[in-house]
């Protein structure tokens, strides 16, 4: 009879960041002028963001926001969906991706996620957890 393998399955940390997934139907505009007013951010449109996909052989962008205050942290909030595919294919129930990284990452995205839910634009939000190191350095280069 052969022996059973057994394998110890570790959750890589994420570091200091972590990552909110928002349903809404709302245009990228509105729902970054919302996330504004609900947070008192400064999300202003920057420059999109790129996923080269070697297998369909195109890099299609993303429409993104960023802000940072003066204590170092950052939002990015990345529409999740073009004509061209998904930014992360396997988010692809969430339109927009934000992504916080700064000081106590728990607390802010605590605080992002009530805010969040007392919006009508937000039909759904809810924290995305990363899984695999591979998943975890995908979001970390577009950190820098």
């Amino acid at each position: 009879m052969a022996k059973t393998r057994r394998h110890k399955i570790d959750n890589p940390e994420p570091g200091e960041f972590s990552i909110i997934g928002i349903a809404s139907n709302e245009k990228p505009f509105s729902v970054c002028w919302e996330i504004n007013r609900l947070l008192n951010t400064g999300l202003k449109l920057g420059e999109p963001v790129t996923r080269n996909r070697k297998e369909l052989n195109d890099t299609p962008s993303f429409m993104a926001f960023r802000a940072e205050d003066d204590n170092n942290n950052r939002l990015l909030l990345i529409e999740n969906v073009t004509a061209n595919g998904y930014f992360a294919d396997k988010w692809q129930m969430f339109r927009y991706i934000l992504i916080a990284e700064g000081n106590n990452p728990v607390e802010t995205t605590k605080h992002i996620m009530t805010e969040l839910k007392s919006s009508p634009m937000i039909m759904l939000c809810s924290e995305i957890i990363l899984k695999t190191k591979q998943e975890i350095t995908f979001i970390k280069s577009y950190l820098q």
